[in-house]
């Protein structure tokens, strides 16, 4: 992904400043390759960039992303994502969060909705994915989707906080089930119940 951020830039050239980072405390290594050692790093790298400045590199690293593994961006969007790993799905919510960011909205939400999907159908893997969820249902609102499609943010958030964290449960229950008995029609049937049968209005 740094080598497609920075494609004029020689191997030797891009570990050095890497190391440098590195040696400085700036950044730190992890599995997935490299972190920010703090937050406020961040905070103040994006205090100096304009709104079209931060849209642009967002745009840009959601497409080195997609361009890092093109066959599993595919199967997502396909919402063919039953036998990728959670690392890959979690990849695919940061790619379509970025390029959702980056003013690429379509492709951004579809990624966004598959991936979140696929994670709530297995379950494990979610607590990692929460940041990218959370973050990914702010644009949504942004954006005015529907409420049937924030869903598809809301459910896997809403299963993190059965698993690890009561308080995303908390936050985002009440508003998951409401939709779901809406969608279901369930909403309807109670209303119903006053004047049919319990089966019937079912």
């Amino acid at each position: 992904v740094c080598f497609k951020l920075l494609p004029e830039a020689r191997a030797a050239e891009l570990f050095e400043e890497l190391d440098q980072l590195l040696a400085r405390g700036l950044v730190a290594g992890a599995p997935s390759g490299y972190l920010l050692a703090q937050d406020t790093s961040r905070a103040i790298i994006l205090q100096g960039l304009a709104e079209e400045q931060l849209r642009d590199l967002h745009r840009a690293l959601g497409r080195a992303l997609l361009e890092s593994n093109p066959e599993v961006f595919e199967r997502v969007l396909l919402d063919r994502a039953d036998n990728l790993s959670t690392e890959q799905l979690g990849n695919a919510l940061q790619a379509g969060w970025h390029l959702a960011r980056g003013g690429e909205h379509r492709l951004g939400r579809k990624l966004l909705r598959n991936a979140g999907i696929a994670l709530t159908l297995r379950g494990d893997g979610l607590i990692e994915a929460v940041p990218a969820l959370d973050a990914a249902l702010g644009i949504y609102r942004q954006q005015r989707r529907s409420r049937f499609e924030q869903l598809a943010l809301l459910a896997p958030l809403t299963l993190a906080g059965t698993y690890f964290d009561w308080r995303l449960s908390y936050q985002y229950g009440d508003e998951t089930l409401d939709i779901a008995l809406e969608l279901t029609g369930l909403n309807l049937a109670r209303k119903l119940e006053r004047f049919l049968p319990g089966k019937l209005a079912l």
